[in-house]
């Protein structure tokens, strides 16, 4: 069961949940995309949208399903990508930035699998984290 993702902390554990789910599959392409785009809808439908995207990047590949991928792309130069391997194994938040594919504010959370080849990465939106931190400001002004 993936979380809403409420918190930093939620993304993360569900991310790892994924890097874990995946990590079975990345030497058969075509059975990780399939699982990909299963796992996108569900956490899609799961988490109200919050989580919007699930992708994995191996060495020879890598799969962003649903993202139309400009000729100028270089995946080892995207935050996700180069955070998860610089934390060897522990998850990766990326400042927010605005996504190319939906226009929204967002984060990524990347986790580098233990082949120490493989990203798993899930797309997080900033609306409960932003709802979450607007809770925690009325409650502190309350408690003045």
């Amino acid at each position: 069961m993936y979380l809403a993702g409420k918190t930093t902390n939620d993304t993360k554990l569900s991310t790892v949940r994924f890097a874990m789910e995946v990590r079975p599959l990345v030497n058969d392409r075509k059975t990780c995309e399939a699982f990909i785009r299963t796992k996108k809808q569900a956490v899609h439908k799961i988490t109200d949208s919050v989580c919007f995207n699930v992708y994995l990047s191996t060495e020879n590949w890598f799969y962003i399903p649903d993202f139309v991928i400009p000729d100028n792309y270089e995946i080892e130069k995207r935050a996700w990508y180069t955070g998860a391997l610089l934390n060897q194994g522990e998850p990766f938040v990326t400042d927010p930035y605005l996504d190319a594919m939906t226009g929204d504010i967002c984060f990524s959370v990347s986790v580098l699998l233990p082949d120490g080849k493989s990203i798993a990465c899930m797309d997080y939106t900033m609306d409960n984290i932003q709802n979450h931190i607007t809770k925690m400001n009325v409650e502190a002004i309350r408690n003045l």
